[in-house]
C-alpha cells in the first residue's frame, strides 16, 4: 500500500504540475511504475482502466448532489448519465468473459482495437491477436468480488467527498456557515471544472478566482472566503504527502537495485 499510495501521491503532483497534458503524462508514468513493479503491460492497463470508472462513476455522485441540492434534477440526471453508460460498458465486460461467445466477441473487439492502435500511434508492439489474447486472458484472471468492488466504491466515494469536506470545513474554520452544503458543493465543481481547464500548473489563479467568484455570487463577501479557498487549496495541493511520495520513490527505486544483487526480494 504504501508503493501504490507513493506512485499515486507523486503522478497526481505531476498531473497538477503539467497544464493541459499534466493528466496524460501522469498516466504514462503511474503505467511505467506499474510495469516496474512487476505487472505485465495488460494488468497495469486494466488497473489504470478500472480506476479511471470508478473515478468518473464516483465523481458523479458529487455532480448529481450538487444540481440536485440547487433545485435542478435535469443536470442532476445528465451528470451521471455518463458515468453510468461506463459503468454499464465495464459490467457488459465483466459479463460476456464468462462464456465462450462472449471471449469471442471480446476477442474481436480487443483485436480491432489493438490494430487501430498500432496504426495510428505504432503502440502497443506486437501482433494485435496476440496482444488481445493476452489482454483477454488477463480479464479472466479478475477477480473483482462484492467485498473488493464495495472497497473500491467506498474509497472512489472518499476521495471526491474528502475534497468538498476539505472546503466546507476551510469555510467553517473562518466563520462562513451560513451557505447551504448544495451552493458549497457547487462552488467546489466550479474551482474543479477551472482547474481542469486552466493552462497554469495547478490551476493557480484560476481556481482561487473562480470559487472566490462562485461564493460572492452566493452571497459571501469579503476577506473571509478568500481565506476560505487559500486554506482550502493549502490542504488540497498535498505538499507534505508529494514530497513523502518523491522521496519514497527515489528510495525505492535505489533500493530494489541493490535488493536484486543480493538475491533478496526487493
Amino acid at each position: 500500500m504504501p508503493w501504490i499510495l507513493a506512485c499515486c501521491l507523486a503522478s497526481n503532483a505531476i498531473s497538477l504540475s503539467v497544464p493541459v497534458i499534466g493528466s496524460g503524462i501522469a498516466t504514462r508514468r503511474t503505467f511505467r511504475r506499474f510495469r516496474q513493479g512487476g505487472a505485465d503491460a495488460t494488468t497495469a492497463s486494466f488497473a489504470l482502466t478500472v480506476g479511471g470508472v470508478v473515478s468518473t462513476v464516483t465523481m458523479a455522485t458529487v455532480i448529481a448532489a450538487g444540481a440536485a441540492l440547487s433545485g435542478n434534477p435535469a443536470a442532476a440526471v445528465s451528470g451521471v448519465a455518463g458515468a453510468m453508460v461506463m459503468l454499464c460498458v465495464a459490467l457488459a465486460v465483466a459479463v460476456e468473459v464468462h462464456s465462450d461467445g462472449g471471449r469471442a466477441r471480446l476477442f474481436r473487439v480487443l483485436r480491432f482495437v489493438v490494430g487501430w492502435s498500432k496504426r495510428l500511434t505504432r503502440h502497443p508492439k506486437g501482433e494485435p491477436a496476440t496482444l488481445a489474447r493476452g489482454a483477454l486472458e488477463s480479464l479472466q484472471r479478475m477477480r473483482l468480488g462484492a467485498t473488493t468492488t464495495g472497497r473500491v466504491a467506498v474509497w472512489g466515494l472518499l476521495n471526491w467527498w474528502a475534497d468538498v469536506a476539505s472546503l466546507l470545513f476551510s469555510l467553517w474554520a473562518v466563520g462562513v456557515d451560513d451557505l447551504a452544503v448544495g451552493k458549497i458543493v457547487l462552488v467546489w465543481l466550479a474551482g474543479t471544472g477551472a482547474a481542469s481547464l486552466s493552462p497554469t500548473p495547478g490551476g493557480i489563479g484560476a481556481v482561487e478566482v473562480t470559487m472566490v467568484a462562485a461564493l460572492a455570487a452566493f452571497g459571501a463577501r469579503g476577506p473571509d472566503p478568500i481565506t476560505a479557498v487559500l486554506v482550502y487549496r493549502l490542504i488540497t495541493f498535498k505538499v507534505l504527502g508529494s514530497f513523502w511520495a518523491v522521496v519514497y520513490e527515489y528510495v525505492d527505486r535505489h533500493r530494489r537495485p541493490l535488493a536484486r544483487s543480493a538475491g533478496v526480494a526487493p
